[in-house]
C-alpha cells in the first residue's frame, strides 16, 4: 500500500505541475530562439543555468554575461526541438539540435582566452534538464558532447589519461613559421589550472 501512496503522490504531482512545467520549458527555448536575455533571465527566476561552457551554475548578471557571450558569437543560433518536451516529479527534459554559425569569440581552454571565431556551421545535438526545486525554482542543465562542439568548430579532439605509469598527458601545439619553428605544451592539473612548458 505504501509503494501505491508514493505512486499517486507522484501521479498527481507530474499532473498537476507537469503541464506548466512544460509550458516554461517550451517558454524558456523560445526565449533562447528569440535572442531575449531578459526573457531567460525571468523564466530562470531564482534558479540557475549551466552548459559545459558556463565552468558550473550561473545565474542572475554571470547568467546574462553568460547568454549575450553565446549570443554575440553564434548570432544565429537557434535550438529546434528534436522530440517532444517530457515531464517527470519534478524534472522536465527536451532534446535539441542546437543550430548556429560561429562568427564571434567563445571562452577558451588549454592557455587560450578565447577561441575566434571560425565562420563553422554547426548542428549540434544535446538535452536541456529543468529540475525544480520544492518552491518551483529551475537548475537549468543544458548539456552536449564538448569533443563533437569542438570538432563541429574544426578543433581535434582525443580521448587521453591524465597519468599512465611515470607518463602525464596535457595538451600540445606548435607554431611554423618562415625560418622558426616554436612550440609550446600546457599541462593542465586536476584543478583546472594549467602551466605552460617550451
Amino acid at each position: 500500500m505504501e509503494k501505491i501512496g508514493i505512486f499517486l503522490r507522484m501521479l498527481v504531482s507530474i499532473l498537476t505541475r507537469g503541464p506548466s512545467r512544460l509550458t516554461l520549458a517550451g517558454n524558456y527555448l523560445d526565449a533562447w530562439n528569440a535572442h531575449n536575455v531578459d526573457r531567460v533571465l525571468e523564466l530562470t527566476g531564482g534558479g540557475s543555468y549551466q552548459d559545459p561552457l558556463t565552468g558550473g551554475a550561473v545565474s542572475g548578471d554571470a547568467l546574462r554575461e553568460h547568454a549575450k557571450m553565446l549570443l554575440k558569437a553564434l548570432p544565429d543560433l537557434r535550438f529546434e526541438l528534436d522530440g517532444p518536451i517530457t515531464a517527470g516529479e519534478g524534472t522536465v527534459a527536451a532534446r535539441y539540435v542546437l543550430h548556429a554559425t560561429h562568427t564571434g569569440d567563445l571562452p577558451g581552454q588549454i592557455g587560450f582566452d578565447a577561441v575566434a571565431a571560425t565562420g563553422k556551421r554547426i548542428a549540434l545535438p544535446g538535452t536541456i534538464f529543468f529540475n525544480f526545486d520544492a518552491e518551483g525554482h529551475p537548475a537549468v542543465s543544458n548539456l552536449f558532447d564538448q569533443v563533437a562542439f569542438g570538432e563541429a568548430l574544426g578543433f581535434q579532439g582525443f580521448l587521453l589519461p591524465q597519468q599512465m605509469g611515470d607518463y602525464s598527458f596535457g595538451a600540445f601545439y606548435r607554431l611554423n613559421r618562415t625560418g622558426a619553428s616554436v612550440y609550446a605544451e600546457w599541462l593542465r592539473d586536476r584543478h583546472g589550472r594549467c602551466a605552460q612548458a617550451r
